[in-house]
């Protein structure tokens, strides 16, 4: 971005800032100037979060709700643009947590279900089907006892087939931060499951 315009940004956010009490004193009006000049930013964070466009609306949705519901709390010291930024982060990192949750619960019920559903095919092993699924239990069992973001990062890469890019930055953290927490998880895994074998 050049110089030009950055100082034409600045001006704009300094311009919307100076109203920022009719904003917080519930106007309406002062609420959607201030959602439409900050929109870019709002749309750019949640676009860091979602990769579906609906997600993305979504998101914009609930960070103009959670902007509105917290307006007492930007005092005027800071910048509007940063308080709105922090904001639109702190909901779509949420959004992102419970939607990993949402995705890993998801996944364990249809890994449950296919094993379930095996039961009436041709073929069906009454023994390999108890050995997976004492497997299955086992895996989950170790994964849960993993370093929090060693677990994270193999349900999101190996579970919920995020990519090491989309896994960063959901995380909030560098591509090589993930592959160390995979390298480490799987060295982990694979002294805890030593004694089972799909």
């Amino acid at each position: 971005m050049s110089d030009g315009s950055r100082s034409t940004r600045d001006k704009r956010d300094d311009e919307a800032e100076l109203d920022f009490k009719d904003f917080q004193s519930g106007d309406l009006d002062r609420l959607s100037q201030v959602l439409e000049h900050f929109s870019p930013l709002i749309e750019s964070v949640a676009a860091s979060y979602a990769r579906d466009q609906s997600d993305r609306d979504d998101l914009f949705q609930l960070v103009c709700i959670r902007v509105w519901e917290r307006r007492m709390q930007y005092t005027g010291r800071g910048s509007l643009r940063g308080w709105i930024n922090r904001v639109a982060g702190s909901v779509c990192s949420n959004w992102a947590d419970k939607r990993k949750t949402r995705r890993r619960e998801e996944a364990r019920y249809l890994s449950e279900a296919v094993s379930m559903n095996g039961a009436g095919q041709d073929g069906f092993d009454p023994a390999q089907h108890l050995a997976q699924t004492e497997f299955k239990d086992r895996l989950r069992y170790c994964v849960a006892r993993l370093p929090r973001k060693q677990g994270d990062t193999f349900l999101l890469v190996h579970v919920e087939e995020y990519t090491i890019a989309e896994a960063a930055r959901v995380q909030g953290v560098r591509p090589e931060t993930v592959r160390s927490n995979l390298r480490h998880a799987r060295k982990r895994l694979r002294i805890m499951m030593k004694d089972y074998r799909e």
